[in-house]
């Protein structure tokens, strides 16, 4: 399990770049967590606006913030959903995010709640994946099962140590 455990802003980025590929995790939110994942970073400037951020956000307690474009499994200012099938704050929650070419799909907990082409929106096509831990706001969010598959013919790699840190 890798548990993020300080209040100061920072990002945990992949080791190397990915273009077109599956990401899958599980995740479980604290009351009022604010995490999300980067896509396609090019791992300076403002991450979820040079590359792209699947937001993941506790939606019970921020309910009367959240717009469609900032809900869990939403792209960040870019492409949202109506439909929360989030689990209550402590379960863990199973989110796949697929990237190929323009075309962005999330899964959440089983049903896909976005299916969108971003080609209007000028982001690379590919970058570093990441792990925010918006504003210290992920204090306290867990991230286990971390499983990439680039559509490169490259295995897939799991993360799934036992790690700490921001």
């Amino acid at each position: 399990v890798l548990v993020c455990n300080t209040t100061t802003p920072g990002w945990l980025k992949s080791d190397r770049q990915y273009g077109d590929f599956v990401l899958e995790l599980d995740f479980k939110l604290p009351p009022r967590g604010n995490s999300g994942v980067y896509l396609r970073s090019p791992g300076e400037g403002n991450l979820s606006r040079t590359g792209m951020e699947i937001q993941i956000v506790e939606e019970s307690t921020w309910e009367s913030e959240l717009r469609l474009d900032n809900r869990t499994g939403a792209i960040w200012q870019i492409a949202g959903h109506r439909e929360s099938v989030q689990k209550p704050v402590g379960e863990w929650n199973t989110m796949q995010m697929r990237c190929e070419g323009d075309v962005i799909q999330v899964t959440l907990n089983g049903t896909m709640v976005l299916d969108a082409t971003v080609a209007e929106y000028v982001r690379p096509q590919s970058g570093f994946l990441g792990i925010s831990n918006w504003q210290g706001q992920a204090n306290g969010t867990e991230f286990r099962n971390i499983r990439i598959r680039p559509f490169d013919g490259r295995e897939m790699r799991v993360y799934n140590q036992t790690m700490r840190g921001g």
